[in-house]
């Protein structure tokens, strides 16, 4: 099969040339596998035919999309992913189990990079294997993949470091509730009472003002979980780095914790397996540095939005699944409207 029209350029020397320099070995051909359409990129699955053997490799070219030009126009996508790759890749070689797609060139003008493929399946896939009967092994296997994420992310963390930033990083976070906000104001649910936008607003700005003038970060993902890991052979492969950059540090970590307590409202999964896999990954994880409450509020606040956001904006058409999203959606809006909250971040992790 031929490269797809979006291909506007030789691709086959950009491919054989750098297989060349890198490993050493002759292209002898090259096609498609296979073409998936996202809303926020396009994956081209390409078969090469070298020297030295079959390598399959997967082309990801970014779509600006208007729901992430705040990202888009920040940086190019291709090159920021492209250049984390390379930094990640050998760093995670001397973690077992953990990894990232090896980056094999980018071309940012074309807004692309291609990466080695990742044999496995997508952890979310394997999630939802699990119901309410579970064989006893299948869960402990995926227990471990869980807390391998955990590894991966306190590694994400001592490898990109932590540093203390100004109060300016809390505009990143701000900029991104509020997009989310403005869908829900525009949307006018009737499930979300009137004045719960403006509460959130107030709240948010409540904790930015409590939480400091130097906030920790870190490197973080942007969009940790189990739709963006990869579960084989080899452990985990984390992959989409799409909009990756220096942030609060609980950032990643309340993501995941937040999707473990939003996944508890699916019907058919039984709330001892994900309590099961929550302990797996808190494991991996290990001890949380200490950091203060108001910024870990800051980055839960923001996750709660973007759920309740996510279910005001897809209503699906299976009963079940609608069922699920209202009780996700009324369990994130009475945190929010529950002057006695608790944070997901753990206890023993927050300074006095």
């Amino acid at each position: 099969m031929k490269m797809p029209d979006i291909i506007q350029f030789d691709l086959r020397d950009l491919i054989a040339t750098t297989l060349s320099e890198q490993d050493g070995v002759r292209l002898e051909s090259v096609g498609v596998i296979n073409t998936v359409h996202r809303p926020f990129s396009r994956i081209i699955f390409i078969r090469a035919l070298t020297s030295g053997g079959e390598r399959k490799l997967v082309l990801k070219q970014i779509v600006h999309h208007s729901a992430n030009k705040s990202i888009t126009d920040r940086e190019n996508q291709a090159q920021v992913e492209f250049l984390i790759l390379r930094e990640l890749y050998p760093k995670f070689l001397n973690v077992p189990g953990c990894n990232v797609p090896r980056p094999i060139l980018v071309v940012p003008e074309q807004d692309l990079y291609i990466m080695e493929f990742v044999d496995g399946q997508l952890l979310v896939e394997m999630l939802n294997g699990i119901r309410l009967l579970t064989r006893h092994d299948s869960l402990n296997r995926l227990v471990e993949f869980y807390r391998l994420c955990g590894l991966w992310l306190r590694k994400l963390r001592e490898f990109t470091g932590v540093q203390f930033a100004s109060p300016s990083i809390y505009a990143v976070t701000l900029e991104r509730c509020e997009q989310k906000l403005n869908i829900i104001d525009r949307t006018a649910d009737p499930r979300c009472p009137r004045n719960l936008t403006e509460r959130i607003r107030s709240l948010i700005r409540d904790q930015i003002h409590r939480a400091g003038d130097r906030p920790p970060v870190a490197g973080r993902h942007g969009d940790f979980g189990n739709w963006n890991i990869i579960a084989g052979a080899n452990g985990i492969t984390v992959i989409d780095f799409l909009g990756y950059q220096e942030d609060l540090l609980p950032m990643d970590f309340l993501k995941m914790m937040t999707n473990f307590e939003d996944e508890k409202a699916y019907l058919l999964y039984s709330k001892r397996t994900i309590d099961a896999l929550k302990n797996g990954f808190l494991a991996g994880y290990g001890k949380p540095p200490e950091i203060a409450l108001p910024v870990a509020l800051i980055c839960e606040i923001l996750h709660r939005v973007c759920c309740i956001c996510a279910k005001i904006e897809n209503r699906p058409q299976n009963l079940m699944r609608r069922i699920e999203n209202n009780i996700s959606l009324k369990h994130n809006i009475a945190w929010f409207l529950n002057d006695n909250r608790k944070s997901l971040w753990p206890a023993e992790a927050t300074l006095s």
